[in-house]
C-alpha cells in the first residue's frame, strides 16, 4: 500500500512539475512577446515622427534605413500616412480655410453692402417725412 500511495505522490509531484514547466513556457512567450509589441510600438512612433517631419517618403525611409517601398508598405499596412499624404491633405484643409474665409468675406461684404442700402433708404424716407412736413408747415403759415 506504501509503494501505491508513494507512486501516486511522485505522480501528483511530477504533473507539478509539469504544469509548473508549462507555466514557465507562457510567461516566457508572454515576455517576448511583450518586449516584440514594444519594439514594434517604439518603431511606429518613429515611423510617425519622422514620417511628419519628413517632406518626402525617400527622405523618410532614407532615415529609418528602410527603401521606400517598405515605407510606403508600412504605412499602408498601419494606416499611416506618408508625408506626401499628409502634404496634400494639409494642403487641401489650407484651400478649405481660404474658401471658407473668403465665402465669409462676401458674406459679409454682402451684408455691409445692404445695410448701406437700408440705411440710404432710410435717409431718404426721413428727408422725404422732412419735406411733406415742411411742406405742411409751410401751408398753415409757420415757415
Amino acid at each position: 500500500m506504501e509503494h501505491i500511495m508513494l507512486k501516486i505522490i511522485m505522480i501528483i509531484i511530477a504533473l507539478d512539475v509539469f504544469a509548473l514547466g508549462v507555466l514557465l513556457i507562457f510567461i516566457l512567450n508572454a515576455r517576448s512577446n511583450i518586449k516584440r509589441k514594444i519594439l514594434e510600438t517604439r518603431f511606429n512612433i518613429k515611423v510617425l515622427d519622422i514620417s511628419d517631419k519628413s517632406e518626402s517618403s525617400e527622405e523618410a525611409a532614407r532615415e529609418l534605413r528602410i527603401t521606400p517601398e517598405e515605407f510606403i508598405t508600412h504605412c499602408k499596412v498601419r494606416h499611416f500616412p506618408t508625408p506626401e499624404q499628409r502634404l496634400k491633405i494639409a494642403e487641401e484643409n489650407k484651400r478649405a480655410e481660404k474658401e471658407a474665409q473668403r465665402k465669409i468675406e462676401e458674406e459679409e461684404a454682402a451684408w455691409k453692402t445692404e445695410q448701406v442700402q437700408i440705411i440710404e433708404e432710410r435717409r431718404i424716407l426721413k428727408e422725404k417725412e422732412n419735406h411733406e412736413r415742411r411742406e405742411r408747415l409751410k401751408k398753415f403759415g409757420y415757415r
